[in-house]
């Protein structure tokens, strides 16, 4: 299985050159830099749980940013093809070349160009769509547009959230009230399911998404997991792969407020101990040729876990990243996503340094 020809010219291997510190202030594209300087990682088990729930065996998330969440049901779900659209190049750690999946492309897929179009047509539908606190960053006179998108692409479930009047943020620029959304999916043939989107917004740890979220199901679409159907599905069945059971666990799923984060004790949520904060001089080197050791200030030291010894199950070749005081990184995050802290702390120090 395989990305199709047609959308070939829009993978990130194709498109890898992007500013990663593109702000989004006015609407529009993020670069990745930008993502993790507002946001962190931010990355939310609850809602990854119930996507997981769901038992999809393909999936297609617009507007993806770092990745994260098709990078999880690509892990811990085996979902292929796990496909994440976002304009900007994002990490090559959660995108990377030498993998079959996920795959992430490089467009909004929303302009009239032969070459968006061909590779639409060619994607063909996919058990789970998803788009989650992006349509606030798009212009209005394009959401019917992005509404035919993911409305086309659905086999099976849409899950959408997306900023409401008032809700705060950066880059938003055409926030609708939720039950706008509602009709806007609903009016082009998608059923609403308010039970499956009660357990989403119960399990989801964001509290926006709380409020914003909801689940569709296309007309012809079989239930299955969800809790609308006639006869329920179990939810949260254990994922396939075993080998990230802890993730997936009752804890995982459940919404810890964020004062309780330092204190928990589930892998997924709790915050991530940093061995404290040290001096660290970093080597900027110029286009020009030219290069200057500069002194990084005082960040967090994140130990990033190596490799697993066969024997002793310890873990060798520990290296070190530096982290940004502003942000938590949790357990989970760092466990599943080692290489993208790495490739965070090197990418984007200079440009997250906070005051």
């Amino acid at each position: 299985m395989a990305l199709p020809a047609a959308c070939e010219a829009h993978t990130r291997q194709h498109n890898s050159a992007g500013a990663a510190t593109a702000g989004g202030l006015k609407g529009g594209a993020w670069g990745y830099c930008a993502h993790l300087r507002a946001y962190g990682l931010n990355f939310d088990f609850g809602l990854a749980n119930s996507l997981l729930a769901l038992r999809p065996s393909s999936s297609f998330e617009f507007g993806c940013g770092l990745g994260l969440y098709t990078s999880w049901l690509y892990q811990v779900g085996d979902v292929q093809p796990a496909i994440g659209v976002e304009p900007m190049p994002m990490p090559s750690s959660i995108f990377r070349a030498e993998s079959a999946w996920p795959q992430q492309l490089v467009s909004d897929l929303l302009n009239e160009s032969a070459g968006s179009q061909e590779c639409v047509r060619a994607l063909g539908q996919q058990d789970l769509v998803f788009s989650i606190e992006v349509a606030e960053h798009i212009p209005r006179h394009l959401h019917a547009a992005l509404a035919d998108l993911l409305v086309s692409r659905t086999r099976g479930f849409l899950v959408f959230s997306a900023g409401r009047p008032g809700q705060p943020g950066r880059g938003h620029i055409a926030n609708r009230p939720t039950d706008e959304w509602e009709r806007e999916f609903t009016s082009r043939g998608m059923i609403f399911l308010p039970r499956t989107t009660a357990r989403f917004r119960g399990a989801s740890r964001n509290g926006e998404i709380r409020r914003n979220v909801r689940v569709f199901a296309a007309a012809r679409a079989q239930l299955g997991m969800a809790l609308d159907a006639p006869q329920p599905g179990t939810w949260g069945e254990p994922a396939p792969s075993a080998s990230h059971s802890a993730y997936v666990s009752s804890g995982c799923r459940a919404q810890m407020w964020r004062g309780l984060e330092t204190t928990a004790h589930d892998k997924c949520n709790a915050t991530h101990a940093v061995s404290g904060r040290k001096l660290l001089s970093v080597t900027r080197h110029y286009a020009s040729g030219g290069k200057r050791v500069e002194e990084a200030g005082r960040l967090f030291a994140v130990p990033i876990p190596g490799h697993a010894d066969g024997s002793s199950q310890r873990a060798v070749n520990d290296t070190e990243a530096i982290w940004f005081p502003r942000h938590r990184l949790r357990q989970g995050e760092l466990a599943l996503w080692p290489a993208l802290v790495q490739q965070a702390a090197d990418d984007c120090w200079g440009y997250m340094q906070l005051s």
